[in-house]
């Protein structure tokens, strides 16, 4: 076990993180991104794509310590002396969360919110991280997301690859409107992840206004549901991209600043704790607790 693990473990064992969690409350958003069966070898940006047994395990842990409930009740001021509260959100809707994630929340009650970028929700495919992580696995897959401002297509282009090049599970995809639609229910909420996944701040202010309106009314449309919410691709934003998201119909929008939600002052700036795959029990229970140091395992 290696220093950092050690340490994670230990402060558990001796309680400081209950004590921290007693003396700093806070309401806990967590961020994932795909869930996997378990024994599956992980494919594409390994980071992202988390084993069932392990999903489940941190379920296990939140749902003991916190009052799990949608984004929408998390995103408003919880009552004064009530229980710390925690919202389960998944970004770019792959189908890894329909089969493995949402069995796994239903069976113990607990509400999540799914993020969809409606353009892949229109035309299924690979993510471009996980196109580059399996074909070109020593590119610079933050460099190329910078230089292109995230754009899929460019990126892809710039790589030499297309979305065609690559022979990934369905696990690994984007779920269309009726799978969306027949996972639908009152502990399911779906939010907004954009059309298109760019940079945000990257785009032009009508680009932005259409990514922002019409994965919104795309959505309506087609679920039925007017998201209330945005998660920001890649967690990028800006001032004006708070500005034109509350002008486009969302009432909030989230991060993946990491950290414990505290203020509501901004609600277009809340923070989420995104979790990466190979994140030990221990060292989730201390980001979990709002406790920071180090670098969380990838």
């Amino acid at each position: 076990m290696s220093r950092i693990a050690y340490l994670h473990s230990f402060l558990g064992r001796v309680g400081v993180l209950a004590a921290w969690r007693a003396a700093r409350p806070g309401d806990l958003v967590l961020c994932y991104h795909n869930v996997l069966a378990n024994g599956t070898t992980p494919q594409g940006d390994t980071s992202l794509h988390l084993p069932r047994e392990r999903f489940e395990q941190q379920l296990d842990w939140v749902a003991a310590r916190y009052e799990v409930v949608s984004t929408e009740a998390i995103s408003m001021p919880a009552d004064e002396g009530a229980r710390p509260r925690a919202a389960i959100t998944f970004d770019d809707a792959y189908i890894g969360v329909l089969r493995h994630a949402l069995p796994a929340l239903r069976a113990r009650r607990l509400p999540s919110t799914i993020y969809v970028a409606s353009g892949f929700a229109e035309s299924p495919r690979p993510f471009w991280w996980d196109v580059l992580a399996m074909r070109a696995p020593d590119v610079d897959r933050v460099a190329l997301r910078d230089r292109h401002a995230g754009e899929q297509a460019e990126i892809l282009h710039a790589a030499g690859f297309s979305d065609a090049t690559i022979d990934l599970s369905e696990d690994y995809v984007s779920a269309d409107w009726s799978q969306l639609r027949a996972v639908l229910d009152a502990d399911l909420s779906i939010g907004s992840h954009s059309v298109s996944h760019p940079m945000l701040s990257r785009t032009a202010p009508g680009r932005l206004r259409d990514e922002l309106v019409e994965s919104r009314a795309a959505i309506q449309r087609q679920l039925r549901v007017a998201p209330r919410s945005i998660a920001y691709p890649y967690g990028d934003m800006s001032p004006a991209v708070s500005q034109a998201s509350r002008a486009a119909g969302y009432e909030a929008a989230f991060t993946i600043a990491g950290g414990l939600l505290r203020l509501r002052d901004d609600m277009f700036t809340l923070p989420r704790l995104n979790i990466p795959s190979r994140m030990p029990l221990s060292a989730f229970a201390t980001a979990a607790s709002g406790l920071r140091f180090g670098r969380s395992p990838r």
